[in-house]
């Protein structure tokens, strides 16, 4: 069971990244209506195309990531297609993803230090990188702390709106603005990079029975907490949404509050961080075979062995490329 809620806070981790931010502007924009379409029907459209994925995990007996499925079932160019793909957006998510993290770090610690957001980014990317190549399970661990850190925070914020409610701030329907949700509430949903590193932290064959159930569940937080989330915020600010949403609750909350919601930020941006880091480098590992990751990945081998060897226990096999290297 405490295996299964790691699962799903992976999950969760994964999909509620910086798309939620730009969720409350889109659907002030085209209103409340076509909003809770989107998030009924994309949700479930999402929904399978992750039990697909999955399914095709649980099948496929090499440990590989989505250009390694490209490759095995349509070939050398089907591989290269989405290698590039997959390697252009995931970084240059990452990237974004750093630049956020270094604004909202600068928020919280301007007070006590006089770093740049630059800094302060770096600073937090080599925080990634170390737990990233710690690998899953660390990660896993980590995750679950870090929900229960970003939903906790997130309900005091949104407790704190409550008093500004207001429900004629709620837009119901804009017919020249329909479409405009759709790419962003899309986005907002994915969390595919997540699977096979899922499928990788559940070892034995019942605990990868698990992965359909740890789908549906994190889809059914994530969900309902977007609407909620949406919902709060367009009651609070009404038509003066700002692109960000943070920035629009400044006039309505207290300082103390803001550094809340500044704080639930930055940590699901490190939780997609994280899930994104690993599964591009796991990508550079099992389907390019770059020689850098793979002494990277070695190294983490002979680091979980080496810890495993002084227990008492023997060899640690959990780690394939330790020995085949």
């Amino acid at each position: 069971m405490f295996k299964l809620l790691k699962a799903v806070s992976i999950f969760v981790g994964t999909v509620i990244g910086a798309g939620i931010f730009g969720i409350p502007y889109v659907i002030n924009k085209s209103g409340i209506i076509p909003g809770f379409f989107y998030f009924l029907i994309l949700g479930g459209v999402v929904l399978l195309i992750h039990l697909f994925f999955g399914e095709v995990f649980l099948r496929t007996k090499e440990s590989c990531r989505l250009p390694g499925l490209a490759q095995k079932y349509l070939g050398a160019w089907g591989k290269i297609l989405v290698m590039i793909s997959v390697v252009v957006g995931l970084t240059g998510a990452l990237l974004a993803y750093l630049i956020l993290s270094g604004d909202f770090l600068k928020i919280l610690f301007s007070p006590f230090s006089s770093l740049s957001a630059i800094q302060l980014a770096m600073i937090f990317w080599v925080l990634m990188s170390y737990l990233i190549f710690r690998g899953i399970k660390i990660i896993a661990s980590i995750e679950l702390l870090t929900n229960i850190i970003f939903f906790s925070t997130s309900a005091v914020v949104l407790f704190f709106c409550l008093s500004r409610f207001n429900l004629q701030n709620l837009a119901a329907f804009n017919l020249s603005n329909a479409f405009l949700p759709f790419g962003v509430i899309l986005f907002s949903l994915i969390g595919w990079s997540a699977i096979p590193e899922i499928v990788d932290f559940f070892k034995t064959s019942p605990e990868k029975k698990k992965l359909k159930k740890t789908m549906i569940l994190a889809t059914a937080v994530t969900v309902p907490f977007y609407l909620i989330f949406t919902l709060a915020i367009l009651g609070v600010t009404g038509g003066n949404i700002s692109q960000d949403t943070l920035s629009s609750l400044a006039p309505f909350l207290s300082p103390k509050v803001i550094f809340l919601a500044v704080l639930a930020a930055l940590v699901t941006l490190a939780d997609s961080i994280l899930v994104l880091g690993l599964y591009l480098k796991n990508t550079f590992v099992c389907d390019l075979r770059l020689a850098f990751f793979i002494v990277l990945d070695w190294l983490q081998g002979f680091y979980r062995h080496h810890r495993f060897c002084r227990n008492g226990c023997g060899r640690d096999r959990r780690h394939s490329y330790y020995f085949d290297f």
